[in-house]
């Protein structure tokens, strides 16, 4: 198995946090993502893409620990997370960042803080540590590396924390602190360095 992955792509870093709880080494192989689709595994000579489909398909055949709740209905649900941050709070995030003008911000500010309600209401009722209780899952994967590189959509797109989204902010330093997310987390210099060299080179607006 090879991994093809970029730094700055949440759905690379989705995979890359599946490898590091598992305790699986494979080649990683850094690649431009304009040049390649990232994340993409490569296993017997096939190309595996999608973040969510290649967590999956690791989560089954290296079946310890695992990353997914065992109960059907809980799967169901936990995928249904994995659904929403696909296609809300990271395509939101992705079009403030990249290809929105300035008159589309703040409705892109409000789509975001919206997602993040939906999600601190989640948690506020969730009695467990992680997302889907006291086992960290796929979703927990899935979620943390946006909060990872919030720092961009801070400096470069005038996005503001919402100081009361507590059980959020107690989720995200609850997963930053296991060994195996540390291990492979990036400062926040390194975001906002690289990004912001993007934004001198106008490759985000």
């Amino acid at each position: 198995m090879q991994l093809y992955t970029s730094s700055l792509c949440p759905f690379a870093h989705r995979v890359r946090l599946v490898l590091a709880e598992k305790g699986l080494e494979m080649p990683q192989v850094e690649v431009d993502p304009r040049q390649k689709r990232v994340p993409a595994l490569e296993v017997d000579g096939r190309e595996l893409m999608e973040s969510a489909v290649i967590s999956e398909y690791l989560d089954e055949i290296f079946v310890e620990p695992a990353l997914m709740p065992r109960p059907p209905l809980l799967r169901a649900a936990a995928r249904q997370w994995i659904h929403f941050a696909d296609e809300r709070l990271y395509p939101h995030t992705r079009g403030l960042l990249y290809a929105a003008t300035e008159s589309e911000r703040p409705r892109l500010r409000t789509e975001i803080r919206e997602d993040l309600r939906i999600m601190e209401a989640h948690l506020a009722s969730q009695p467990g540590r992680y997302w889907m209780g006291d086992d960290f899952t796929l979703v927990d994967a899935t979620f943390f590396p946006w909060f990872e590189q919030r720092c961009a959509i801070e400096a470069f797109r005038g996005f503001v924390w919402p100081e009361v989204f507590v059980a959020l902010e107690q989720w995200r330093a609850r997963v930053a602190a296991r060994p195996a997310v540390s291990a492979i987390s990036k400062p926040q210099d390194f975001y906002l360095n690289t990004y912001g060299a993007m934004a001198v080179a106008r490759e985000i607006r």
